[in-house]
Parts: structure tokens; C-alpha cells; sequence
């Protein structure tokens, strides 16, 4: 039913591809800077993640929806998106003062006022990846995002060897849309059109206005705690929680990236309703069972992996790490069902519940900032947990997906490997391994695995029945 496999191959190449650069950098910087340094460029997160999202602006969802989209409609919004990530550059420089003292740390107005560079360049590169997804052009969207990461990378890593401590973090942050850039001039013969056409972008600004309020809100949402943490605790304890979020987000937010960058452009050139239905059905159940399989594995070896990875001075983040494992745990759905409000053209609904969403994790802030961060992760998985449920209760009603057929998938998905964790822990728990955390993990690893195979194949789950189907078939092309 859902067509063009390739194109969700080279979305998780790309993803997974780009997570695993930066997750083998991030290794290697961190052993060179220390939790401080990380804390110190995390306060600025939600600043840099607003300033880009209003300089998107929801049109690139806009563009790919747009069934007449043409260059002019794209050129227009290249303008707007420079102009305004300009625009946003020149507040913040002269805002750096009064956030430096807001955080109580002078250091920040020099970080901000470099790492604000970041809006101008990314703002360049919007529309013609925006037009590559719109054409399902993924390859190369592939080629750009890994060599621009690649590059800003390894330039991190060198100056974290050099000693330049927050600096390094700073300067991959700025090169990522740097050699994004490059690589479109001198590869993909990209050129800047300044053409604009008003009543091109009043046409698009309607339903882009309600996204952007949207993807704003989120960012606070996404980004609130660091705010807190970085005003109210120290700046450790911040590069602890970051160094969380940056492993939870390298596997999880990859993951639905590719459900939602892959899977918006392939349904909305559906029209058939029965078969988007179909399709929705089918992204969610194979979404689930990875999302599960892997937040399972993780939850039960967070403390053997931190430290084995990172090294002891980062032990710190393991707690942390499991907490925000377990809040991530039903993203697919708000994922998903985001996705059909957006493609049914219901952008308000979208609104309201992204308006909705950040209120709960608004209030579970200011219900527990005051408590220690662990609390304070209890009440962010509490405010996600209700956030997709009403997701599922308002969005998949659109188009026959209700609430009763998502939780029957999630049931179908979530059992298998939640039972092969307890098992695996509690086998571990009777073993005597010793203290050596490769051989604990290894055991780990080697029964959790062993267990989901065997509860698999007992169930003859589908999804991983259909894997192993197609493992065996493409075998016997080659034999």
C-alpha cells in the first residue's frame, strides 16, 4: 500500500546518518569539555529554536501542500524567510546584554551574539530543501545534510581538542547551514532569487500564519526546561539534562522526523480518503514497534550506556536519560495525528492543539520547577502522556482512525517488548556479573533481544512477520 520505500530509506540514511556523525561527535567532545560548557549554549537553545521557526514560518508546509506551487511562490518565500532571519539577527544582537543578565552569565552575550548567525544561514537554506522534499528528491536532501554536519563536526571535534571549550559547540552550531550552502551553489548549481510577489505570500500567509503559532509554541514547549533548569539550577546540572535530551532526541526525534518529513509528502498526494486511512494505520504500526523496541532496550541499560559512552563524570545524566526516554515513549502519535490534521487542511485544529500541548507542559513547569528535576521530568511525562491522548481523540476522527483503532495498535506493539525488558532485568538482578559494565551490558543486551525474537515469532506479530518475509525473499533473489 504505501509505495516509494525508497524515499523513506533515504530519510532514515539521512537521519540516522546525521544523528550518528553528530551522537560519535558529541562522544568525543564531551570527553574534552565538561557539563558546564554544554549548559552555557543549551540556555540559549529555545532563543536560536524561535528565531528559526519564525524565520519557516510554516510555509515550507505550505509549499509542499500547494498542489500549483511554482518558482515564484518559492522565491517569494526565500525573500521573506532572509529578511526576516536579518531582521531577528539584529534584535538579537542588541538583546544579548539583557539575556546574559537575566541568566546571570556574561559569557552569553558573546555566545549569543556569534551563535544568532545560525538564523541567517539556516533561513537560506529553507525553501530549496522544502523544494527537494516537495519533488521527493531525499537523496539529495541527504547528501546536503550529511555533509554539512560531517563537516561542522569534525570541526567541533578539533576545537574541543584545541581547548576552546563552549566555542567549539558554538561554531558546529554556525557551519551545519554554512556548508549546507556550499554544497547546494557548487553541487545542486542552487542559486538566491530575490523575486517577491505579495499577493503570492498573502495567499500562502493563512494557513502558514497558524503553523508558524504552532511550531513557535512547541519550541517553548521543547525548550521550557532548559530555561528553568539553566535560571534556576546551575549550569551542570543543565550540560547534564542536555546531554540527556541531545541522546534521547538523536534516536527519538530522528525517528519521527522520518515519519513526518517522509510520510506528509507521500499522504498528501494521496486523495483517496479510504486508502490515507490505510496508509495512516501502517506508518503508525511500524513507528510503534521501533519506537517500543528501542525505548525498552534503552530504558533498562541507560546507566552501563552513559557510562561505557561518555565516561563517569557524565553518570549524572543516566536518571535523567530514562525519564525522558519513558516522556518520549507515544511521540509517534502526536506525530501521526499531527500529521492528519495538516493534510485534512485543518491547520486551526493543529493550532489549538499545539496551543493545548504547550499548555500542559507549561503548567507541569510551574507546578514543579521549584522540586528537584526529577519531579520536574515526572510532570513533563505526565503533560505528554495527555497531550497524545487527545491527539488521538481529536485528529484521527478526521478520517476514520479513531481512538479505539490506535490503542488496539499500540497494545498490539507495546507488550512484547516492555515483557522481554522485565525479564531481561530481572535475569540480570539474579546474575552475578561482578562490576564490570561491558559484560552487564553485553548479557543485557544479548537476553533482551533473545526474548523479543522469541515473543515475536510466538505472536507472529505483523510487523515483524512482514521483516522477516522480506529478509527471506530477498535471499532467494540472490540465491
Amino acid at each position: 500500500m504505501i509505495s516509494n520505500g525508497k524515499h523513506y530509506i533515504w530519510t532514515a540514511l539521512n537521519r540516522f546518518g546525521v544523528q550518528a556523525v553528530s551522537f560519535l561527535g558529541n562522544i568525543i567532545i564531551a570527553r574534552q569539555l565538561i557539563p558546564e560548557d554544554f549548559g552555557l549554549v543549551a540556555t540559549l537553545s529555545i532563543v536560536i529554536a524561535l528565531g528559526m521557526n519564525l524565520t519557516e514560518a510554516g510555509f515550507s508546509d505550505c509549499l509542499i501542500r500547494k498542489e500549483n506551487a511554482d518558482k515564484k511562490d518559492f522565491d517569494t518565500i526565500f525573500v521573506y524567510n532572509l529578511t526576516l532571519g536579518i531582521l531577528i539577527y539584529v534584535i538579537l544582537f542588541f538583546l544579548a546584554p539583557y539575556i546574559a543578565l537575566y541568566f546571570e552569565r556574561t559569557e552569553l552575550v558573546n555566545i549569543c551574539r556569534v551563535l544568532g548567525f545560525t538564523i541567517i544561514f539556516q533561513a537560506m537554506t529553507i525553501t530549496q530543501i522544502t523544494w527537494f522534499r516537495k519533488q521527493l528528491f531525499f537523496k539529495k536532501i541527504a547528501i546536503i545534510q550529511l555533509g554539512s554536519v560531517l563537516v561542522a563536526t569534525i570541526v567541533g571535534i578539533v576545537l574541543a581538542y584545541l581547548q576552546k571549550g563552549f566555542w567549539a559547540l558554538v561554531f558546529q552550531n554556525i557551519l551545519n547551514p554554512i556548508t549546507a550552502i556550499i554544497l547546494l551553489l557548487i553541487f545542486f548549481n542552487w542559486r538566491p532569487s530575490f523575486c517577491f510577489s505579495w499577493k503570492r505570500y498573502m495567499t500562502m500567509r493563512k494557513f502558514s500564519l497558524h503553523l508558524m503559532v504552532s511550531y513557535m509554541i512547541t519550541q517553548i514547549a521543547n525548550n521550557i526546561y532548559s530555561v528553568v533548569i539553566g535560571k534556576y539550577h546551575s549550569a551542570s546540572l543543565l550540560g547534564y539534562y542536555n546531554q540527556g535530551t541531545k541522546i534521547n532526541d538523536s534516536i527519538f526525534q530522528s525517528l519521527n522526523s522520518i515519519l513526518l518529513q517522509t510520510s506528509y509528502p507521500l499522504l498528501a498526494k494521496e486523495k483517496d480518503i479510504l486508502k490515507r486511512k490505510e496508509m495512516y494505520a501502517i506508518i503508525l504500526e511500524r513507528f510503534l514497534y521501533i519506537q517500543f523496541f528501542l525505548s525498552a532496550f534503552i530504558i533498562g541499560s541507560t546507566g552501563d550506556i552513559i557510562q561505557i559512552i561518555f565516561g563517569t563524570k557524565w553518570i549524572e545524566t543516566a536518571p535523567m536519560l530514562r525519564l525522558l526516554v519513558i516522556s518520549m515513549l507515544f511521540y509517534p502519535l502526536v506525530t501521526i495525528n499531527s500529521n492528519i490534521a495538516k493534510i485534512e487542511g485543518q491547520s486551526t485544529l493543529y493550532r489549538n492543539l499545539t496551543f493545548l500541548r504547550v499548555g500542559l507542559m507549561l503548567m507541569a513547569v510551574l507546578v514543579t520547577y521549584q522540586y528537584s528535576i526529577f519531579i520536574m521530568l515526572i510532570g513533563q511525562i505526565i503533560a505528554r502522556y495527555i497531550s497524545a491522548f487527545i491527539d488521538i481523540l481529536m485528529c484521527g476522527k478526521l478520517v476514520g482512525f479513531g481512538m479505539f483503532v490506535q490503542i488496539k495498535i499500540i497494545l498490539n506493539q507495546i507488550w512484547i517488548p516492555f515483557t522481554s525488558l522485565a525479564l531481561a532485568v530481572l535475569c540480570i538482578k539474579n546474575l552475578n556479573l561482578g562490576s564490570s559494565l561491558v559484560h552487564s551490558f553485553g548479557v543485557y543486551s544479548f537476553v533482551y533481544m533473545g526474548l523479543f525474537i522469541l515473543f515475536n515469532s510466538i505472536s507472529k506479530n505483523r510487523v515483524y512477520m512482514s521483516f522477516i518475509g522480506k529478509v527471506f525473499k530477498s535471499k532467494k533473489l540472490y540465491v
